[in-house]
């Protein structure tokens, strides 16, 4: 095919008449700068024969704001001596006009008449896409398309065999698939693809391996059933010796000897037992003594350290009380809100106080009437133990509440001195018959009022004074003090106690009391162990709680948060509480030194002063001082009745270990085990004589030496199935292969043009190389010299300028076959080989301008300097071209 002139009108850019005449049987160059139309053209010649001339789907043709525009095509090309002329015209001037020769074609014939002539089809519906192109898809490269070859070959592949098929007649012909067919179905019917057994045959192999697999059991069988025939005969003689000796009984006889003498070692042990029990009551009792004597003597010692810790809290107080008006210490103002928060914070203490009190005396009820019933039927109570824990309930105090209650203490003390420091002074004398009031207090007389907070001093017929007392923390200084002393009545409330001397105490005479009972209820727990009277003291000790909680209770008197504002629960309060005092800066800080130094001593002798009168009251108490004296003697009889114990021990457990009882129960223990396993072995021989005799009576019923041979015939009859197939398959296989063979040789052979024109190119891009032609007649892989000797790899793993350069080749190579073939040819390169390097360029140069001299070639380019030595004259496109024209 030769094309002559090409003519557009209103087309892209072209919006007047643009046409390419001349043109030269081989190379072809034009040239032009980017967006000159090279492209245009190139979808000006693919419209042409592509596009249906009645298609709505060609709106790129139109120049841009251009809607009304006719974009047409006029083409002059020859094929094989016939001269024709294609005018084609679109969009608002539909219509198709084909001159060949002497005879006019228009509309749908003249577009058919192309498409078969050229190879290609039209699209049934919409624009005309790549799989539609067919051969001219194949050679017409589009720009920046070169190097994909796959898709453009898949779509002109129908075409291009059957050029082949022209070109090498029956070497084609597919006489044979019918034959390659039928003998590949009968060998899947046999094998599968990778050579496995499948359907019948596969039936076959597990039929024979299964009867072979019969016979094997049954030669199990009769093995078996010779075995346990003989086996037997032995089971019976053993049965019959140990019916006549009986040997089992003569090991019970030894057992029952074995077992008397143990039972007398038995109870020597237990007199032993008895014995050590006893003596550890005695070392029980002699340890609590040791502990009771030596807690006296540490109360001894405690009362001359606290002798001397009052002395030194003396000197102390002295020495502190000199520096204590010369310092004071400021507090800020509280808020009212701090004070509400407060007095609700000791309402919400109280009620939870007294919801734990009415919880313990429900708890103490339920537990008083278990125990009643429980005491009901003791028969005897004791009455020192019972005392001693109702003493101890009754002063029960926590060590945490009386230390909490010691700090409380020294600080309303300390409180109460930085008052005094820091409160104003009115020192006053009225006159008689003078009316003055005073915070709402008439005064009368002379005196000293101390004020700590703004007070009013009312005076008739002159009016009112207020008097804001001057420290900046004095207010903070009052509420801090009221908070505490909240908390401190608070505190004493729930303890049940009025003041801290009374805690101090009672607490002494708790802890003498918890160490008088845990003495006591050790002695009791070792002498009496589980004795009922633990139960009375329990019932007297739930009794004083119930009390003491029901007492506390009234103490406590009626809710005094109004009706309309119910107590907080005392998380909230608490919560509460916090958040109003969190604005203040800083709480509680030291005010002098010297008044702290005061506070501090003087807390520091009353308690030394307290500590020393508890302790020395507690130890002149004379029946102490009896049972200090009563636990010495007890001391002395605990020792000796502990050595005499010690002495019967030993001498009844010499004995005992010289007659060795660990061997006496070893060998009761071995004499019965023998008598049972005797009498057991002896049963179950008796039992596996049933079983093996039935066994032996059922098989031999069986008929198994008839079963086998009948097994034996069927597993002959699956050995010969199995082998018939499997001769069947192998010759099916070797025939399909033979088969195959011939048919890759034909396809060889078929293939063989192609691979001559394609190794005429590549021999120019890459001497001494070849590229391999797959059955889809697509490049394969390369195989070309290289630094290690040969190397191959496929095409599409070339780099881009690579690939592009095959690319174009592959094409040349089909154009030569379809030339060869007597079809028509037209190579159209836009924009190609742009990423090849100087050297690859010259060399598909030479392969471009080879292909020339067989082929029309349409080659684009935009730069024009690379192609100088191409071989021909460039023609340029764009407004230089127009002038021209």
């Amino acid at each position: 095919m030769r094309l002559h002139r090409l003519k557009v009108d209103q087309l892209r850019q072209f919006r007047q008449p643009f046409e390419l005449a001349g043109l030269e049987p081989g190379l072809n160059l034009f040239s032009g700068p980017n967006e000159a139309g090279k492209s245009t053209l190139v979808r000006a010649l693919r419209a042409a024969f592509f596009e249906r001339h009645r298609s709505g789907s060609v709106e790129d043709l139109l120049p841009w704001g251009e809607p009304s525009a006719a974009p047409s095509v006029e083409l002059d090309f020859s094929i094989g001596g016939t001269d024709y002329r294609l005018r084609k015209s679109f969009m608002h001037r539909k219509r198709c006009e084909l001159k060949v020769g002497p005879r006019d074609l228009d509309g749908e014939d003249a577009e058919q008449h192309l498409a078969a002539l050229l190879g290609f089809r039209f699209a049934g519906k919409g624009a005309s896409k790549a799989e539609h192109w067919g051969i001219p898809g194949l050679l017409w490269i589009e720009q920046g398309s070169g190097q994909d070859i796959d898709d453009p070959l898949k779509h002109a592949a129908d075409h291009l065999r059957k050029a082949l098929d022209q070109m090498v007649g029956d070497v084609a012909s597919s006489q044979g698939d019918d034959v390659i067919g039928r003998v590949r179905s009968e060998r899947e019917a046999l094998l599968t693809a990778t050579g496995k057994p499948r359907a019948a045959y596969a039936e076959a192999l597990l039929e024979r391996d299964a009867a072979g697999a019969r016979v094997q059991e049954l030669d199990a069988r009769i093995a078996q059933y010779r075995d346990q025939v003989d086996q037997l005969g032995q089971l019976r003689a053993e049965h019959a010796a140990d019916a006549a000796a009986r040997p089992w009984d003569g090991f019970r006889t030894q057992q029952q000897q074995a077992e008397q003498a143990l039972a007398t070692i038995q109870a020597l042990r237990l007199q032993i037992d008895v014995d050590r029990a006893s003596l550890r009551q005695v070392e029980d009792t002699l340890k609590l003594v040791d502990e009771q004597l030596a807690g006296h003597e540490d109360q001894h010692r405690a009362l001359r350290q606290r002798e001397a810790d009052l002395l030194e809290a003396e000197r102390l107080v002295q020495s502190a009380g000199q520096a204590d008006d010369t310092w004071a210490a400021a507090r800020r103002e509280a808020q009212a809100t701090c004070d509400q928060a407060a007095e609700a914070l000791v309402q919400a203490q109280q009620a939870d106080l007294r919801a734990t009190l009415a919880r313990r005396v429900g708890d103490a009820l339920a537990r008083i009437t278990a125990l009643t019933d429980a005491i009901g039927r003791a028969e005897a109570e004791q009455a020192q133990l019972s005392a001693q824990r109702r003493l101890a309930v009754e002063t029960e105090l926590g060590k945490a509440d009386l230390a909490r209650l010691r700090d409380q203490h020294a600080r309303l003390t300390e409180l109460r001195i930085r008052q005094d420091a820091a409160a104003t002074r009115v020192r006053f004398d009225i006159a008689a018959g003078a009316k003055l009031t005073l915070a709402g207090e008439r005064l009368s007389g002379r005196g000293e009022h101390l004020i700590t907070s703004a007070t009013d001093i009312d005076i008739p017929q002159v009016g009112r004074l207020q008097i804001v007392p001057g420290g900046a923390d004095l207010a903070d200084l009052a509420r801090d003090e009221a908070d505490q002393r909240a908390a401190h009545l608070a505190l004493l409330q729930r303890l049940g106690v009025a003041s801290l001397d009374e805690a101090e105490a009672r607490c002494a005479t708790h802890q003498q009391a918890l160490k008088d009972i845990q003495h006591s209820e050790k002695a009791l727990a070792h002498l009496a162990p589980k004795g009922l009277d633990d139960l009375r003291a329990e019932l007297g000790e739930h009794t004083v709680r119930r009390t003491e909680a029901e007492g506390q209770l009234q103490l406590l008197g009626p809710i005094a948060a109004p009706a309309d504002r119910p107590s907080e629960p005392l998380a909230q309060a608490t919560a509460r509480h916090k958040a109003a005092s969190a604005h203040l800066d800083q709480v509680a800080r030291q005010a002098t030194e010297a008044a702290h130094a005061s506070s501090t001593a003087r807390t520091q002798r009353d308690a030394a002063l307290r500590e020393r009168g508890v302790l020395a009251a507690l130890l002149g108490d004379a029946a102490r001082q009896q049972r200090e004296r009563d636990t010495a003697q007890r001391r002395l009889a605990a020792r000796a009745e502990r050595d005499a114990l010690g002495h019967r021990i030993a001498a009844r457990q010499a004995e005992v270990d010289q007659a060795r009882p660990d061997i006496l129960a070893q060998d009761a223990v071995r004499f019965q085990r023998s008598a049972d396993q005797a009498e057991r072995a002896f049963s179950e021989r008796q039992t596996r004589l049933t079983l093996l005799q039935g066994k032996l009576e059922e098989a031999g019923a069986q008929g198994l030496e008839e079963a086998r041979a009948e097994q034996v015939v069927r597993a002959q009859a699956a050995v010969r199935r199995s082998q018939e197939l499997e001769r069947r398959a192998q010759a099916l296989d070797l025939l399909l292969g033979l088969l195959e063979a011939r048919r890759r040789d034909l396809t060889k052979r078929l293939q063989a043009p192609l691979q001559r024109h394609v190794n005429r190119y590549l021999q120019l891009l890459f001497p001494q190389a070849s590229l391999d032609i797959g059955d889809d007649l697509a490049p394969g892989q390369l195989t070309r010299p290289g630094s290690r000797g040969a190397e191959s790899g496929p095409v599409g793993s070339l780099s881009f300028g690579a690939r592009e350069q095959m690319g174009v080749i592959s094409r040349l190579a089909y154009a030569d076959l379809l030339k060869e073939a007597g079809r028509p040819t037209l190579i159209i390169l836009d924009d190609a080989l742009v990423h090849s390097d100087d050297q690859r360029l010259e060399q598909m140069k030479r392969v471009l301008f080879d292909a020339a001299q067989r082929h029309q070639v349409l080659l684009f380019t935009c730069h024009p300097a690379l192609w100088r030595d191409l071989g021909a004259v460039p023609r340029a496109i764009g407004p230089v071209a127009a002038t021209l024209a």
